[in-house]
């Protein structure tokens, strides 16, 4: 299989924090999402300088409930209300001219703390990546690149946490990395992030995003997820009042995000539970989907919103 390389440009993160099921909970829990703004402009330094034309647009997270922080979106430049969605382009000549969606497996950086092999972690996301493939009304085939053995990673190589200056595939999922990777995301992120997906999208020689297809949405040029490696992870399916992280379900979740899905749902807190952080049994969402933006516990199919979600992105893309 040939060497696929794509360019990064886009980050994003917004909040869905909850509100109460019942009567109001605290006026310290905001009652729909927020969308932040974030400076990575050195991200973007980094790439120019290797002659990349894409720029980091947005960043997605996903986080644990009981850390009274929940996941979101952090756009990387501050347009105000103006922020674009983003999406692949199908048989786009700048990622090699395919309709197929490649999606690449970090060779070095996969045990994952707790989680006794790194051969289960790759059937994990290998399963995940199935799951998301199997929709009826996608049209698209999500195929398996080589990773060639490398410590994938653009994000990670312009932070100084090892990776590389490119990348072989559509999606890389990048790894297990360390806490402190999380706090360049968000302050304190080492202790609340779970899984993080980077949006690169292609630019102008002004900086501004293309939409070569006039879809009213930024032109993805490659995206890069990111596993924390402080918590501790699971393959066997834990349950929510467990500690351990269900692999599968933190894959699926982010590669929704890869396939360009955002957050949706609400999070509700009980009246008895006053302040974060947040009893888990105490939470409800509406509706329940695998991408509510904080992890409950292991959910590894898909729900009603999640592939309506998807079918409204991915329906209409071409069989050739």
């Amino acid at each position: 299989m040939r060497q696929r390389f794509f360019v990064i440009a886009a980050v994003a993160v917004g909040f869905l924090l909850c509100l109460a099921a019942q009567p109001a909970v605290s006026a310290d829990v905001p009652a729909t999402p927020t969308v932040s703004y974030a400076d990575f402009s050195a991200i973007d330094a980094g790439l120019a300088a290797n002659g990349v034309k894409a720029r980091l647009y947005r960043v997605d997270y996903t986080t644990r409930p009981d850390s009274g922080q929940y996941g979101g979106t952090i756009f990387a430049r501050n347009v105000g209300n103006k922020q674009l969605g983003s999406h692949w382009v199908p048989n786009d000549p700048r990622r090699f001219g395919s309709r197929d969606i490649y999606y690449a497996i970090d060779g070095t950086e996969l045990a994952a703390n707790g989680a006794p092999s790194e051969d289960g972690v790759i059937d994990a996301i290998d399963q995940a990546m199935g799951t998301w493939n199997g929709v009826a009304c996608s049209t698209i085939p999500i195929v398996k690149a080589d990773d060639y053995g490398l410590d994938l990673g653009y994000v990670q190589y312009l932070l100084g946490y090892g990776g590389l200056p490119g990348w072989v595939a559509d999606i890389s999922h990048a790894g297990w990395l360390p806490a402190t990777f999380f706090d360049e995301v968000a302050p304190g992120g080492s202790e609340y992030i779970i899984g993080v997906t980077y949006t690169f999208v292609w630019v102008t020689a002004t900086g501004q995003c293309t939409d070569v297809d006039r879809n009213a949405k930024c032109d993805v040029a490659f995206r890069e997820i990111y596993y924390n490696n402080y918590f501790l992870w699971s393959l066997d399916g834990p349950a929510w009042n467990d500690l351990e992280i269900d692999v599968e379900t933190i894959v699926l979740h982010e590669t929704g995000h890869g396939l360009s899905q955002g957050h949706f749902g609400k999070m509700f807190v009980d009246a008895s539970d006053k302040l974060p952080p947040y009893s888990v049994s105490h939470l409800h969402f509406s509706p329940r989907a695998v991408m509510n933006a904080v992890y409950w516990d292991t959910q590894r199919s898909l729900l009603g919103s999640d592939v309506a979600g998807h079918c409204s992105i991915w329906g209409a893309w071409p069989l050739k």
